[in-house]
């Protein structure tokens, strides 16, 4: 290969093949130009949105579609970095409500679920946030075919459960009820609690899970929850810990003291 083959000539190639990222070492490898010249070139097609740095070493490219928003949606190349990395991931959280139709509007962020951190590009253009979780591994997840190939993205069951747990990521409890009161019709009760008791989420996740479908009208969904946490007798624990506030009134079915009022959007 002639070597300072031009970047621009590499990233046309990686196309063709159906490829919208490359990684650094690859190209220097492939042209045999040096590190100084590959970050000329770089920055050059970064400052035209050509391409911009996601994480060290690994670079995405952006389609003459998405040039004008110098962007490309992360769904597109995500499960291809997170391989690269060799780190487990699924999408999640409000990125996941958004996937199975539940969102009001599109999420800002794009959140994904790592058992480990991730160390991304300072500027994140991308605007992707990686939220760990230790057992992330063990959380069920569908394969979902995209343009690009495939991305993991959580379950029914374990998107309920994780909006829950990370409700301060996910617009706090009352935007959570407003997605559960839409998406309860189609979670498995059973599979839920099996999630659960699988997926080593906390008690307390449970209670709060439990008692906002409550108020959402879901006795469907809670009788199997309802039975595992009236033989469990956890401690009382308060329904929302982002308020200061911890007095109110106890509710015996779900072990928490209500310290505030959930208000669900019209759906």
């Amino acid at each position: 290969m002639e070597q300072g083959i031009l970047l621009s000539k590499y990233i046309e190639l990686q196309q063709t093949k159906g490829y919208y990222w490359f990684t650094r070492d690859a190209f220097i490898q492939y042209s045999a130009c040096g590190e100084s010249a590959f970050k000329k070139m770089a920055n050059r097609l970064f400052h035209v949105k050509r391409i911009f740095r996601f994480a060290k070493g690994f670079y995405v490219i952006i389609p003459l579609e998405y040039r004008n928003t110098g962007l490309f949606p992360p769904i597109l190349f995500i499960d291809y970095f997170m391989r690269y990395i060799n780190v487990d991931y699924y999408i999640g959280l409000l990125s996941a409500v958004a996937h199975y139709g539940y969102a009001h509007q599109q999420p800002q962020r794009f959140q994904i679920i790592t058992p480990k951190q991730l160390y991304l590009s300072k500027r994140n253009i991308a605007g992707v946030d990686a939220v760990v979780k230790y057992c992330a591994k063990m959380v069920p997840y569908h394969c979902v075919k995209v343009s690009t190939g495939y991305v993991k993205i959580s379950s029914l069951e374990a998107t309920a459960l994780d909006i829950v747990q990370y409700k301060s990521l996910c617009g706090g409890l009352n935007n959570v009820a407003t997605i559960l009161a839409e998406m309860y019709a189609e979670i498995d009760p059973q599979l839920l609690l099996q999630v659960y008791k699988e997926c080593k989420y906390s008690m307390s996740t449970i209670q709060r899970l439990g008692y906002l479908l409550t108020t959402v009208g879901a006795a469907r969904v809670c009788k199997p929850l309802r039975g595992f946490v009236s033989s469990a007798k956890p401690n009382y624990t308060v329904l929302d810990v982002a308020n200061k506030n911890s007095n109110g009134s106890k509710d015996k079915t779900w072990y928490l003291i209500i310290n505030e009022t959930i208000e669900v959007d019209d759906i």
